[in-house]
């Protein structure tokens, strides 16, 4: 994961590995921090004082992991639309547009499950058809895909 911090003055980047580890950054008095990467993670941004004798501890928790979710068609549609359904909440339609790629067409896009969180997705379109056609069960692993 990487982690954006910023003062008053340094801005920088830290790639920092998973568990406990040690990272140094220039001095300054007050310090955000906000995780970036291929995760839903709490806190999404905390604000550590440096002030202080002692270095303080930071922990930040992956909650949920990236799973992108790709359509591959030689033309384009304009009406695709991905339905989603994850345990007890109610559908989610979410509308895709073609990318044109070397290959002809992708639609894309993102969804983040928690580790054993399962979904359903399945795509709609009245201008093209699908394989497979009927829902794909997609369960949350413990890194992104």
């Amino acid at each position: 994961m990487q982690v954006e911090y910023k003062s008053k003055a340094a801005n920088g980047v830290l790639t920092v590995p998973a568990g406990q580890s040690r990272q140094c950054v220039p001095l300054a008095d007050q310090y955000t921090l906000i995780p970036r990467g291929c995760h839903r993670v709490e806190p999404s941004e905390i604000t550590v004082k440096m002030d202080t004798a002692d270095v303080p501890s930071i922990s930040f928790v992956a909650t949920a992991h990236a799973a992108v979710l790709k359509i591959f068609s030689p033309e384009p549609a304009t009406d695709v639309v991905l339905q989603l359904n994850f345990d007890g909440q109610p559908e989610e339609n979410v509308p895709l547009k073609p990318v044109q790629d070397e290959s002809g067409y992708v639609y894309e896009h993102t969804v983040y499950l928690a580790e054993g969180e399962v979904a359903t997705a399945s795509a709609k379109s009245s201008q093209l058809l699908f394989t497979p056609r009927g829902p794909q069960r997609l369960v949350g692993e413990a890194e992104c895909r």
